[in-house]
């Protein structure tokens, strides 16, 4: 690492927390929990990549992940939708501590 410190850089990790929601179904097969077309009550079964307005139908389920991820003294940073219906993302960014661990890891091997 000594190479990134002499140009002023330092190692970032980031971890992600990635989830698809489904919906209540009776059937066999899972369906994905979709959220409504923007401004319409339509279901947006396609890529919803990016979308925001996504992430207020998913806001009770993005707070209990945040409320775990502070309990467990994870450092969420981000939360937005990915490109299939019903996936969301949670990114961790963190640098001393997993930095450490995959030095100690490293010295064991």
């Amino acid at each position: 690492m000594q190479p990134l410190k002499d140009m002023g850089l330092r190692v970032v990790i980031a971890t992600e927390l990635e989830f698809y929601l489904l919906a209540d179904a009776s059937g066999p097969t899972p369906q994905p929990r979709l959220a409504p077309i923007p401004g319409t009550t339509l279901d947006q079964d396609g890529i919803q990549f990016g979308c925001q307005d996504d992430l207020w139908e998913f806001d009770h389920f993005l707070d209990s992940v945040r409320r775990g991820c502070v309990l467990q003294d994870l450092p969420a940073t981000t939360a937005h939708t990915e490109w299939a219906p019903g996936q969301l993302k949670s990114t961790c960014i963190t640098s001393t501590m997993w930095c450490q661990f995959f030095r100690d890891l490293k010295s064991m091997g």
